[in-house]
């Protein structure tokens, strides 16, 4: 199969096998792990990964913002990110915590689509990144790519509208008491456990069982939630 190959992956220099080729199946096996690559070979996920570069995002770095037009889809490969969205007020909620082997970015064919939130490395990250132009390529030459990516984004809905329909019908306190029984200092974070939180503790109603009660400024708590604003 033709692609375009990046030196991203396989490096500057072909005259060493050892070091980079190393480096090459550690980033097969994690495709090859992840669910965007579901039913790919791993032949055909060297393909791919000869398509991508390699990123290095500091702690803190926005690697997309809310608005901006996709340009790239990204694959985490080492490091957490945190991906959010700002209310009309300005308030910032935490949507998903993603790391090693979850992939950024994915959104319908329409070249005009833009990033519906905002991705911030939470410590230093590491990522697979393909862009725009060559994952149309790859989505076409691969159909199982465009199948998966599919699939991913309608999980992700499904999960959200779960996530809503207990925030909705849940006290407040029980979700807060959850997301502060557990102190922050010392504790082992895990991204999987912190989007859970965050998600039953970031959306939603504050006063009471109505969702749709007017709600005061919210601020993040511990990157778990949020919690009123103090006056």
């Amino acid at each position: 199969m033709a692609t375009v190959r990046s030196r991203g992956v396989y490096g500057p220099q072909s005259g060493e096998p050892s070091t980079i080729e190393s480096n090459v199946a550690e980033r097969i096996m994690l495709m090859c792990a992840s669910a965007l690559f579901t039913g790919l070979t791993p032949r055909e996920c060297r393909e791919i990964a000869s398509c991508a570069h390699i990123r290095t995002f500091a702690r803190d770095e926005l690697l997309f913002m809310q608005g901006q037009p996709v340009r790239s889809m990204m694959l985490i490969q080492s490091g957490s990110v945190k991906l959010t969205q700002l209310s009309a007020n300005g308030s910032e909620v935490i949507l998903w915590m993603n790391g090693s082997g979850e992939a950024m970015g994915m959104h319908a064919d329409s070249p005009s689509c833009s990033h519906t939130c905002s991705a911030r490395a939470m410590e230093q990250c590491k990522a697979l990144v393909w862009e725009y132009t060559r994952l149309q390529m790859l989505v076409a030459e691969y159909p199982q790519l465009r199948k998966n990516i599919s699939q991913i984004l309608a999980g992700r809905l499904k999960e959200l509208e779960e996530r809503f329909r207990e925030i909705a019908t849940e006290k407040v306190a029980k979700r807060l008491a959850l997301a502060l029984s557990t102190p922050e200092a010392g504790r082992q974070e895990d991204p999987r456990r912190d989007r859970d939180l965050s998600l039953s503790g970031g959306i939603g109603p504050a006063n009471g069982d109505d969702p749709f009660h007017h709600q005061p400024h919210f601020v993040e708590v511990g990157g778990l939630g949020r919690s009123p604003a103090p006056p």
